[in-house]
């Protein structure tokens, strides 16, 4: 089928990489671990198919999260509805000269990014719900 399952979006992984709290809290790796592939028959052939000890272990030393080139490839709301996309110095930057389409109270103009490791990346929207989900249908 694929070799990830975050690819495959008509399974449960698609609530784990959509951001639902009991997904967050493990389930990429729980599902690495159980799907590991066991064994090997006479004609070197995997007995129980499934994800390899390396993908296991590359998904284990992360922690179950996705890194920022497979983040990207996946539906992210930041790109659409976080009004302002970049580094914190830009997105605050930007607010400066925007200051009159935000609130009175706000201060500064960056938010952080939820769902990911995004490195500098913020907005100037503090998303909460379904930050990523699955890709849409071709």
């Amino acid at each position: 089928m694929v070799t990830d399952p975050k690819d495959y979006r008509y399974c449960g992984y698609g609530e784990a990489v959509g951001g639902g709290k009991q997904a967050r809290e493990g389930f990429r790796q729980l599902l690495y671990v159980t799907g590991e592939a066991r064994g090997v028959s006479e004609e070197g052939r995997a007995i129980k198919r499934g994800f390899t000890a390396e993908a296991v272990d590359e998904v284990m030393k992360g922690k179950g999260r996705l890194p920022l080139n497979e983040v990207l490839r996946c539906r992210v709301r930041y790109f659409t509805d976080g009004a302002i996309l970049g580094g914190r110095a830009f997105v605050d930057e930007a607010f400066s000269r925007h200051r009159h389409h935000f609130g009175e109270k706000r201060v500064d103009g960056a938010r952080g990014m939820a769902g990911g490791e995004w490195g500098d990346l913020a907005t100037a929207r503090a998303l909460r719900l379904s930050v990523i989900g699955q890709p849409a249908p071709a």
